[in-house]
């Protein structure tokens, strides 16, 4: 299998040599979270049988297994979020995010679906030189030339795929976690819908992805109730500079971060009372389901589906000209995004400033 299939990165994540997991029970297991409803930071989250039929008509081996290298999955893109990197100047932590955005195919006519899979793994990196080499080393693809630049990303990849990239994570795999999103499985409620995944360290579904609750994203029924507007103006400093962090709970003992995020169409988030533009459009714009709707006016995929042979088409908060976008509130206000721009000026930033300069930057919070 290549490098970039999905059955590669699956059998570097199980690391069935340490963990004794073979990567077809590890996928076998993973689909059957949308089987019955999950209990997540309390909400309930309501099964979606569609998956399972979808994925019924993956081929499998002569053991009955799945056939992982005839998996039913498309590359869209590879994306380096150096963006998301940690303070490290003077310590360790998150470098970078280093993800890959798969598009699911009908298993029997490979036609694509509306279900996108997002595997996002953590590059650790210790100090700000190792950190500044890991970007030179983005920046400097192009000048490989077309026939080497693959060759040159793959050596980047693999250095933080492979199995026993990080010794000190669960299976020894540097994945953070595994995000979906998808409507064509969904039946009861015809609403798209977004759910996270990360590998359990212990108890019953150890080495094995466990659903959690979707970061940044209050449940969708608070969306009107007080204890959202608390929040928001308890922490509207630091929603100003985009550097908030929403609790499983808030307060303390109420249930608050979303099990899954369920996307209306045209969706973003409002707090009862006055609320600045600025502080309710960066809350808004953290949240999954306010950036995949409303808040950037986007049909709600971000990286859409493809054809073989075909790109995938980029919404208008990715494309090369970025999109402006009327306060879905209602105000005369409006925000510009650019986010692909935003991100290449970030990375050339890293790779040019000073230590000292990187060392006053303010980490974001984001998580998409």
């Amino acid at each position: 299998m290549g490098k970039w299939t999905f059955g590669h990165l699956v059998e570097q994540m199980a690391n069935e040599k340490v963990t004794g997991v073979r990567p077809a029970d590890f996928v076998e297991r993973w689909i059957k979270h949308w089987n019955e409803v999950q209990t997540i930071n309390g909400w309930s989250v309501t099964a979606r049988a569609g998956v399972q039929r979808t994925f019924a008509k993956w081929p499998r081996l002569q053991d009955g297994s799945l056939d992982l290298a005839r998996a039913p999955f498309r590359l869209l893109a590879i994306v380096n979020r150096v963006d998301l990197r940690d303070a490290l100047v003077f310590g360790s932590g998150k470098a970078s995010e280093l993800r890959f955005v798969f598009g699911v195919l009908d298993p029997a006519s490979c036609a694509p679906l509306k279900f996108t899979v997002i595997l996002e793994y953590r590059v650790e990196r210790t100090g700000c030189n190792e950190l500044k080499e890991w970007a030179r080393r983005w920046v400097e693809l192009p000048a490989l030339g077309q026939s080497a630049y693959n060759a040159g990303l793959e050596a980047i990849t693999e250095s933080v795929i492979r199995a026993g990239a990080a010794p000190d994570r669960p299976n020894g795999s540097a994945l953070g976690q595994v995000r979906t999103n998808e409507i064509d499985v969904n039946e009861p409620d015809k609403l798209w819908e977004m759910r996270e995944f990360r590998i359990a360290p212990s108890g019953p579904s150890e080495k094995h992805l466990v659903e959690t609750a979707v970061l940044q994203t209050p449940d969708l029924t608070l969306r009107e109730e007080p204890v959202l507007a608390e929040f928001i103006s308890k922490h509207a400093g630091e929603i100003g500079e985009n550097r908030h962090e929403v609790p499983l709970e808030f307060p303390p003992g109420n249930r608050f971060l979303a099990g899954s995020a369920k996307v209306p169409r045209r969706l973003f988030w409002q707090a009862m009372g006055e609320v600045p533009y600025e502080i309710r459009r960066n809350f808004s714009l953290a949240t999954c389901n306010g950036c995949h709707a409303g808040e950037t006016n986007t049909p709600f995929l971000h990286i859409a589906n493809r054809e073989r042979g075909s790109e995938p088409a980029l919404s208008g908060f990715l494309s090369e000209n970025g999109i402006s976008v009327a306060d879905p509130a209602g105000t005369t206000n409006s925000s510009r995004f650019a986010d692909r721009e935003r991100r290449g000026q970030d990375l050339a930033t890293l790779v040019n400033e000073s230590c000292m300069a990187e060392a006053l930057r303010v980490p974001l919070r984001m998580v998409h």
